[in-house]
């Protein structure tokens, strides 16, 4: 059903002339951002494969397994794309991206033991790669490269079944109504330690505003980012039944400061 990442990564126009016409300390910041984004890929994987583990522990559905085994393999492809893309713009060969022993995801003080993989995939899933996915969609809109818009759409078409993940466990039958107001008392925090991420701009790790080459302006980036968070997150948060009351006041809260 879906084609394979690496499979596409051949059909890439990897000669794009454009990435020529960028002076050398322009290229050298492109290369950069897409080493560190071809380490975050990685460390995603290695993610993808504890909550695996932990979901299969403690509970899912056969779906959420087979998407989550599908989502570590669309990783690890990304993390090759991305570090094509640096060697790419950087004329050579750089360091490759290693695959991390183990993720240290947060520690969740308070939660059932039996409650922690799901909230890991509240925040992974749900909120992380939801984020990522309006946010591809951002830049794709601004990029004009051939090889930058081509990597983007790649990438963009396997962001989406990533968030998946999150909400189809959410929406099975394996949660209980006592799970469910668990959740939501965990959804601002989680909610606020991943939307500070986003808005790091050293942690997003876009050091220049390159719009053609897939680094939009950040003037708009927190704009992006709070508006998937009030437009898709919550709503998809409230349509699964778990109350999202203090997160929308949170994210008022946001905007008016915006």
């Amino acid at each position: 059903m879906y084609r394979r990442s690496a499979e596409s990564q051949k059909t890439l126009p990897w000669d794009d002339p454009s990435i020529e016409d960028l002076d050398p300390s322009q290229r050298i910041e492109v290369a950069a951002y897409w080493q560190q984004r071809a380490q975050a890929e990685l460390k995603v994987a290695r993610a993808f494969a504890e909550l695996s583990a932990g979901l299969a522990d403690t509970g899912a559905v056969s779906e959420v397994i087979d998407l989550l085994a599908l989502s570590i393999q669309n990783e690890r492809e990304h993390a090759e794309l991305c570090w094509r893309l640096a060697c790419r713009y950087a004329g050579r060969q750089v360091r490759a991206p290693i695959m991390p022993d183990d993720i240290d995801f947060p520690r969740l003080p308070g939660a059932r033991a039996a409650l922690r993989p799901t909230l890991h995939a509240v925040g992974l899933c749900c909120v992380n790669e939801s984020i990522a996915t309006v946010w591809l969609e951002h830049c794709l809109s601004y990029a004009s490269a051939p090889l930058a818009r081509a990597a983007t759409r790649l990438h963009l078409r396997d962001e989406v079944l990533h968030a998946r993940v999150g909400w189809a466990h959410l929406a099975s039958s394996v949660l209980t109504s006592v799970d469910r107001v668990e959740i939501s008392r965990w959804l601002l925090p989680m909610l606020r330690a991943n939307v500070d991420q986003w808005l790091d701009r050293a942690t997003i790790g876009i050091t220049l505003e390159l719009p053609a080459h897939g680094l939009p302006p950040w003037a708009d980036h927190a704009g992006v980012v709070l508006d998937v968070v009030r437009g898709v997150i919550l709503p998809g948060f409230a349509h699964v039944g778990l109350d999202t009351s203090e997160a929308m006041r949170w994210v008022d809260e946001q905007f008016a400061g915006s």
